[in-house]
């Protein structure tokens, strides 16, 4: 069964958002209180309203009740954004992602026990990061606790079976579990592989995990 959906707040964030998930097939509704921002979707979807997101009947009577997901993106009204949440919460939506316009809106936010606050600003900013340093020394960290790493084969470890050589990792990162996820043999990237013999030249994408203490 699909997860359903609901975009609260049409402007530029909440339209990439909700246009994207009725591209991939997804039911949503959606809603703001300019008519203005819903005329691109009143051919995609029968579910769009214009209404105050801060009024919990408002919200109830467009079905915007015990949804899956629900997505908040009001971003200069910050008293809106907030009473919309509580509304949404008290509305049993399952999980809320609003999104946030500054470090102390995001703190409420978060107070208030939304389940993810998006900064979009600051997370593409990131993201973009994220992918200079990867470009740049083939390493990408995910998380706190998760980093994919590129790992050429050096002549040294020339000879070994892959297992032994994932083996002898995990043995020296006492820290962190590791895993091959990729090896790239003769210029070729193979996501499915038996327990090839490395050669200097090879390439491995491993994947850190960080033990808990």
């Amino acid at each position: 069964m699909k997860a359903s959906f609901a975009v609260v707040g049409l402007g530029k964030f909440g339209r990439y958002v909700a246009m994207g998930l009725i591209e991939h097939g997804e039911h949503i509704i959606a809603c703001d209180n300019n008519e203005l921002h819903i005329k691109d979707f009143k051919d995609l979807t029968d579910e769009i309203y214009v209404l105050d997101s801060t009024d919990k009947e408002a919200l109830a009577e467009a079905g915007i009740k015990g949804l899956d997901i629900v997505i908040v993106s009001i971003g200069e009204n910050i008293e809106a954004s907030i009473l919309s949440v509580i509304a949404l919460q008290e509305l049993k939506n399952q999980f809320i992602i609003a999104k946030a316009v500054s470090r102390e809106h995001a703190i409420i936010l978060e107070r208030l026990g939304v389940n993810l606050v998006i900064r979009p600003e600051k997370d593409a900013s990131a993201q973009l990061l994220r992918q200079l340093l990867w470009n740049q020394d083939r390493f990408l960290k995910i998380n706190d606790v998760l980093e994919i790493v590129e790992m050429p084969i050096e002549a040294a470890h020339e000879g070994q079976f892959l297992q032994d050589l994932e083996k002898a990792l995990k043995m020296k990162t006492h820290q962190s579990e590791v895993r091959v996820i990729a090896f790239c043999c003769d210029g070729e990237w193979r996501l499915s592989f038996e327990n090839p013999i490395v050669k200097s030249g090879d390439v491995l994408l491993l994947l850190y995990s960080k033990k808990d203490h």
